[in-house]
């Protein structure tokens, strides 16, 4: 279902609706003319209707640090951060500030909400946990801002609505790890992550998203979803980016046998190249 130029309120029935209101996910630059307004048939009394693997799908909020958190999260986390008050009315919970937001939800979303994946009862946990934290922020998750105003808002909060740490340690209320990839052992983080841990690999800063030699885009921080190891004994990372592209220019890097070759931010590397420090510096592990 698709909006044309301007602003527009895109409303699904039951089934599996998939709604573009024309620039969603663009970024902010376009919000004033392009922020739209959707509506959907969610059970409101299930946030979380059925858990689903797919990657997150950004809204106008463009930075991959705080998307990458929030995509980190295990169903476990969410669950826990999420409590059924009545139909439509949530009590949501940031572990990390001790603090639990009183929530409405009617099933109407917009431009700054991570966009719910198409499914015929789909989830919306992470609309409330997006909201929450914005709120928690003093940031009016129904407003439009550009990109100017949210990098305003990050200077403000002290650059905490950016950082994918900060996110990390307020929707678990963990302690979160900075580890060096290079002596990361395999093992050990595989079996962390299984566990429900989240884990948000961090390349060097970089002016501008373009993709190195090895497909890694600058300026952007993936979700680690899962170690494997092949048929033959290699070892593997399934990543995700968060801005919802593999390599950012149309190429694709889903590099492991029986990948799926599709540009959709699900990347996979071998371990070996993922410890390179050309392609990631850091890793946050909480």
């Amino acid at each position: 279902m698709s909006g044309g130029e301007g602003k527009d309120t895109l409303i699904g029935g039951s089934g599996a609706d998939d709604f573009d209101g024309h620039g969603f996910g663009m970024g902010a630059a376009d919000a004033e003319r392009n922020f739209d307004t959707y509506q959907d048939e969610f059970d409101l009394w299930r946030p979380i209707a059925t858990w689903s693997s797919s990657p997150i799908r950004k809204g106008e909020l463009d930075d991959p640090g705080y998307l990458a958190a929030l995509a980190s999260l295990s169903e476990a986390d969410v669950k826990k951060a999420i409590r059924v008050v009545a139909k439509g009315v949530f009590d949501v919970t940031l572990p990390g500030d001790r603090r639990t937001i009183r929530m409405n939800f009617d099933g109407t979303w917009n431009d700054n909400d991570p966009k719910p994946a198409a499914a015929s009862n789909p989830s919306f946990a992470l609309i409330l946990l997006n909201r929450a934290r914005l709120i928690s922020f003093g940031i009016d998750p129904d407003r439009r801002y550009t990109n100017e105003e949210w990098d305003k808002q990050n200077l403000r909060t002290g650059g905490r609505l950016y950082d994918a740490a900060s996110a990390l340690r307020q929707f678990t209320g963990r302690s979160v790890a900075w580890l060096n990839p290079y002596s990361v052992d395999f093992n050990t983080l595989k079996t962390r992550i299984e566990g429900g841990a989240s884990a948000i690999a961090l390349i060097s800063r970089s002016t501008k998203r373009t993709a190195n030699s090895a497909g890694v885009m600058g300026d952007t921080e993936y979700v680690v979803r899962r170690l494997f190891t092949d048929a033959t004994g290699r070892r593997w990372v399934e990543l995700c980016n968060p801005l919802g592209t593999d390599c950012g220019d149309g190429q694709l890097m889903d590099k492991a046998p029986g990948a799926i070759l599709q540009n959709d931010g699900i990347v996979t590397m071998n371990w070996d190249e993922f410890r390179k420090w050309s392609n990631f510096t850091a890793l946050y592990v909480a």
